[in-house]
């Protein structure tokens, strides 16, 4: 409702009255298959085999950006909704639009239309070869991610995300009596075993305001094969409507190393200035990580992208290196 209270001194031109509403801006965030879901939970015969972890999201999103390349990024990640997008732009959404790949983000759920995505879910047990054993019961839990965190918008508006219809395709093959035999007299000696890849996602905390930080104890017992550090600020890893939780940011830092019994890693800190843009150490960690810094591939992210990229990439199969020479 309106009102207008009179004036004695003037009059209203009723005929010039106009309604305005304010534009709004309003796209699901990158990688929006997968950011729907704040956790993912995988049982077999109600046992779970899956990390109990609420960073689901930013999993899928690190793997997706890593671990491939520009021309999967423009294909068939995109069924997910993942598409590359442009520095300087993630948190502005007006600005992400007009960029390029972020305004098919937007015009995706436009005018509130129906979307259809699909893609495979990033847990470690989906990760190996070998089949599930007849007899075994899988179950799958998805929860929902908050839709503040989901949905980016320019305005105040309570928008929602409503999944109308889910489908889990499952691929199944027929195996050979004798095989079925087989697999029983060695259950009988043993259990089943399957190698995964273990990958965990851990969410630490950093108070404001301070210059100087050391976070002891991250990792107790098996050494990571490979440890992938990054910055989100705190309200948009717990959702915020105007900001892009996967814009990854340097925060000035100017020196971060890890320590491994009491060894830093690498011997020489990682030490950028990024206000004078020299950061080429850290993102060389993002091809020296994943192995691929002397090979014919890349992950689509160039030396000028690197900071809603901002990730420091450590492997740890090659502790010598970081110690002998970088």
């Amino acid at each position: 409702m309106f009102m207008l209270h009179s004036c004695a001194l003037s009059n209203v031109t009723l005929k010039h009255i106009l309604l305005g509403v304010p534009s709004l801006r309003l796209s699901p965030v990158n990688n929006f298959l997968h950011s729907l879901f704040s956790q993912v939970d995988v049982f077999f015969n109600q046992k779970l085999v899956s990390p109990q972890s609420n960073t689901y999201p930013y999993r899928a999103y690190i793997e997706n950006t890593l671990n491939y390349e520009s021309t999967a990024k423009n294909t068939h990640l995109t069924a997910g909704l993942y598409y590359p997008q442009s520095p300087g732009a993630f948190d502005d959404i007006t600005k992400s639009i007009a960029s390029g790949n972020a305004g098919d983000l937007a015009s995706s759920i436009k005018h509130g239309r129906i979307l259809d995505l699909i893609g495979p879910l990033h847990c470690d047990v989906f990760n190996q070869e070998k089949y599930l054993l007849n007899g075994v019961d899988m179950q799958l839990r998805l929860v929902r991610s908050k839709d503040n965190f989901c949905l980016m918008q320019s305005g105040t508006g309570d928008y929602r995300v409503h999944i109308t219809e889910a489908t889990l395709l499952v691929r199944k093959v027929k195996i050979s009596p004798m095989i079925l035999l087989a697999h029983a007299k060695a259950l009988a000696q043993t259990p089943a075993k399957y190698p995964i890849t273990r990958v965990e996602v851990k969410s630490l905390s950093i108070p404001g305001g301070i210059q100087r930080e050391t976070l002891d104890n991250v990792f107790i017992g098996q050494l990571p094969k490979r440890i992938i550090v990054s910055f989100v600020t705190n309200k948009t890893f717990n959702g915020a409507p105007a900001k892009n939780p996967f814009n990854f940011q340097h925060f000035n830092m100017n020196n971060l190393s890890l320590y491994i019994d009491g060894v830093q890693i690498p011997s020489r800190a990682l030490q950028p200035a990024y206000d004078k843009e020299l950061s080429v150490r850290n993102y060389y960690t993002l091809f020296m990580g994943t192995g691929i810094h002397y090979g014919n591939t890349g992950n689509g992210i160039g030396r000028t992208e690197y900071n809603p990229f901002n990730f420091q990439h450590f492997n740890m199969n090659n502790l010598s290196f970081y110690i002998d020479g970088v």
